[in-house]
């Protein structure tokens, strides 16, 4: 009975070793894989603190667009102030500072460099 105890326990120690080797094998395929397929991390803006964009849109807390900053039609900067409802309040840009009713309709305008004011 004794002979028959010593047998089992390199078994045991095989069993033991094949499942540690299968775990050590999964693991370093898992990290081979993840670095191999992971997607290329975005590259680091060249001045630290500087956001660049296009169009910067500054959300509310419940997710409505309340400023946008981005280029007009001219090229230059255009900032627009929304309220609550997403209706578009005031506009400043190069061209014009003016202020809008909820409506849309034009309230007051501070200066207008440009033709037509945009509703």
């Amino acid at each position: 009975m004794a002979a028959a105890r010593n047998l089992r326990i390199p078994h045991r120690l095989r069993s033991v070793g094949t499942i540690a080797g299968i775990v050590a094998l999964s693991v370093m395929m898992t990290l081979l894989t993840q670095r191999w397929l992971a997607p290329t991390q975005a590259e680091a803006q060249t001045t630290p603190g500087i956001v660049q964009g296009t169009e910067f849109d500054l959300m509310g807390t419940n997710g409505a667009v309340v400023a946008r900053l981005k280029p007009d039609t001219s090229g230059t900067g255009e900032l627009v102030l929304f309220d609550s409802t997403g209706h578009q309040r005031i506009l400043v840009s190069a061209a014009q500072v003016a202020a809008f009713e909820a409506s849309g309709s034009v309230q007051s305008v501070m200066f207008d460099a440009s033709p037509t004011i945009p509703h």
